[in-house]
């Protein structure tokens, strides 16, 4: 991170998905469900962590403050979203972080291997604007701190 300031979580909500039509829907599922955060939306593993470190564009706090959640792809270019968990498990100066998975894998193994590297939960990718919206509240309920049970994160 850049200088001393440690960052402190706001009411935004990082989405890291490379594929622009599954963010389209998962955007449009958040502006219809009311949840108070704002998405900011990155394409790759590696700009989840220079946003999380706070590095290149994203050192601005100010215009990208620190989420209170992430959710994350696992297929996504220049860092998967399993190396990502992988190095936010060692990058221990960052607060902690809720993130759910988002995949379109159905494969047990993917989903057990994400919880193990601290996914707070793990999730297929719907299809429709109404499962996606569904699925975004339970994620909100479930992985953010003022309404997570301290168990699941």
């Amino acid at each position: 991170m850049q200088g001393s300031q440690q960052p402190t979580t706001s009411r935004v909500i990082l989405i890291a998905e490379d594929n622009l039509d599954e963010f389209d829907l998962l955007q449009r599922a958040h502006a219809s469900s009311g949840l108070p955060q704002r998405v900011v939306h990155v394409q790759t593993g590696r700009e989840v962590l220079d946003y999380l470190i706070g590095n290149g564009p994203f050192a601005n706090r100010e215009k990208f403050p620190y989420p209170e959640l992430l959710i994350l792809d696992l297929n996504m270019p220049v860092l998967s979203g399993f190396e990502v968990l992988n190095i936010l498990l060692r990058i221990t100066r960052l607060p902690r972080l809720p993130v759910a998975v988002m995949s379109n894998s159905s494969l047990a193994s993917e989903r057990n291997n994400t919880l193990h590297l601290g996914a707070c939960c793990a999730y297929l990718k719907p299809n429709s604007l109404e499962e996606m919206r569904r699925v975004l509240n339970e994620i909100v309920t479930k992985c953010i701190p003022q309404h997570a049970n301290p168990s699941c994160c």
